[in-house]
């Protein structure tokens, strides 16, 4: 995507967590990984359950790439 959207403040996000956005029709699931000002953004869909619950996700690190793990499957 080469437009950014303005969802809510840094300071709304805590770090190390996640929220949900509604854009248009999709759900964007928004994460702080860290105590810095980064953030990605993924779908909120679990691909494995069709479920709308990422948001909710664990965020983990393994070799150096950052990982979203699903609240149905910790």
């Amino acid at each position: 995507m080469s437009q950014w959207v303005n969802i809510c403040s840094i300071d709304d996000i805590l770090p190390a967590t996640g929220i949900c956005a509604l854009l248009g029709q999709q759900q964007v699931a928004i994460f702080r990984p860290y105590h810095d000002d980064r953030v990605f953004a993924i779908s909120n869909i679990d691909p494995f359950f069709n479920a709308s619950v990422l948001s909710r996700g664990i965020i983990a690190e393994h070799d150096g790439a950052l990982w979203v793990a699903s609240p149905l499957k910790k």
